[in-house]
């Protein structure tokens, strides 16, 4: 009789640590991969160049070669003008100044008794400005790639000056300043342009190296039974996620992450109740598995953990994001013939057209 009330007793602890109060927290793992082209191209072409047309408005604030040299196309070769499998081309016009307004700004210096004792007028000077550029690819062969896409300033875009106590003094600092402005104006585009063609280009045709910030969940709950295994196994992702590369996922890396989805597996079982807790507890199971599938360039098995997570029935949005990520990563590498996103690549190795 005593042995049979101390199981009961045992079974009705056991049912409360398990019933428990679980929170989760965010937590992001952070490792790196290696983009794929989003656009298809022959897979020969592993080689490019970069032509920059740059009227003297842009040349005296970047040369032409310095534009073209901070164009970067990862997991290309980049060689002289002309001797590239693809050929990128940058154009631009020049900076035009289009018209201007003089602003006022009246100060009051007033005494105690709040009467003005002094009045100072102020001058600024908006002058506003059109700046255009253009980019497009073509191949060795001449067939367009990128037909001509346009790098624009906003059509309201415009330069203010500082402050004057003088309207003569702020027209005329403008006046005397006209190329240095125009220089700080056009570098400064130049700058957002060059990274929107890099990033463009990369996603496009590039294979660059990328870093992801993985959102993980991680228990809350230290009177919980599994809060402590639990934070070991996030501790352990983001240890292993600092061994992968763009260029390498270890064995070890491999073997590491295929343990933890193996722990959160156990827990779908270990924690099968209907209560809240548990079905939290299972959400966070699920969720992390499918990120571990991506982590190991696995998108199908994150399919089957989406599905698991609806019918879970917690925080059921969250299952057609996982989808959506699966199925587009899993036409991603379709599309380039390849089944992992850590792979080396030498670009010393790529021959031009001509063979060199």
């Amino acid at each position: 009789m005593k042995q049979r009330l101390f199981l009961i007793l045992a079974a009705a602890a056991t049912n409360f640590a398990v019933a428990q109060k679980i929170d989760l927290d965010k937590n992001f793992v952070t490792y790196q991969y290696r983009g794929l082209p989003h656009k298809n191209l022959d897979t020969t072409y592993r080689t490019f160049n970069v032509r920059v047309e740059a009227p003297s408005t842009i040349s005296s604030a970047m040369s032409s070669e310095s534009i073209a040299d901070r164009i970067i196309l990862q997991g290309w070769r980049k060689v002289e003008y002309g001797k590239g499998h693809i050929q990128i081309n940058m154009a631009f016009d020049d900076l035009i100044f289009e018209g201007q307004n003089m602003s006022t700004r009246v100060s009051e210096t007033k005494n105690k008794e709040g009467v003005v004792t002094a009045r100072t007028t102020y001058y600024s000077l908006t002058v506003k400005y059109r700046l255009r550029g253009y980019y497009s690819i073509r191949d060795f062969n001449g067939n367009t790639i990128a037909s001509q896409i346009e790098l624009n300033t906003d059509r309201s875009a415009s330069w203010t000056s500082s402050e004057y106590t003088s309207q003569y003094e702020c027209q005329n600092y403008f006046n005397n300043n006209r190329m240095a402005i125009s220089n700080n104006l056009v570098r400064k585009h130049l700058d957002e342009w060059t990274n929107s063609v890099n990033i463009s280009i990369n996603r496009d045709y590039g294979f660059p190296t990328l870093t992801e910030s993985a959102l993980f969940w991680n228990t809350d709950s230290k009177k919980h039974p599994e809060n402590a295994a639990f934070n070991q196994t996030i501790t352990k992702i983001k240890e292993i996620g600092k061994t992968m590369y763009s260029h390498e996922m270890p064995a070890s890396a491999v073997t590491g992450l295929e343990e933890c989805i193996t722990y959160f597996n156990e827990l779908k079982t270990k924690y099968s109740g209907d209560d809240k807790a548990n079905v939290k507890l299972r959400y966070a199971a699920y969720y992390n598995i499918a990120h571990l599938c991506f982590m190991l360039d696995k998108p199908e098995l994150a399919l089957a953990e989406a599905d698991g997570l609806e019918k879970n029935e917690y925080d059921v949005k969250d299952a057609e994001k996982l989808r959506k990520e699966a199925n587009e990563m899993i036409e991603l590498f379709k599309q380039n013939r390849i089944h992992t996103s850590h792979f080396q690549i030498d670009t010393n190795k790529f021959k031009t057209p001509s063979g060199m």
